[in-house]
């Protein structure tokens, strides 16, 4: 059949972990963005009152805009299948000490949209 012959091969895809893999567990994210990158920044809350926030960052991840819009499908894709198969997610409550976390990441992404150098060239107090 015609529509057969068109059909796309499957491409192969090849998973190697590195040494360096790693799992981590995270209660926290904080994002950035670039005019080149999306910035996520893993953190686990190591201690949250009323008063206080304490947080072990634990890995940054960078994504480009594509990636970073493919991922964003992913995961709107994955909470669906989990309402679906497990039921609705709880959503934390305006106020309460975890919410502390939230404004953490409101503020990185607050500062992340500063102004950023140029990549050609890097600030004057790094080294090349």
């Amino acid at each position: 059949m015609p529509s057969e012959k068109r059909r796309k091969k499957e491409r192969k895809i090849a998973l190697t972990r590195v040494p360096e893999f790693r799992t981590y567990y995270a209660n926290n994210v904080g994002l950035g963005v670039s005019p080149w990158d999306f910035n996520f920044t893993f953190g686990r809350v190591k201690k949250a009152n009323q008063n206080a926030l304490e947080i072990d960052e634990l890995c940054e991840v960078y994504l480009s805009p594509e990636h970073a819009l493919v991922f964003l499908r992913a995961l709107v894709e994955r909470l669906k299948f989990y309402r679906d198969s497990y039921g609705a997610i709880r959503e934390f409550e305006q106020g309460k000490p975890i919410q502390a976390s939230v404004i953490a990441s409101r503020r990185r992404l607050a500062s992340a949209n500063e102004p950023m150098p140029s990549r050609e060239k890097p600030p004057s107090n790094q080294k090349h």
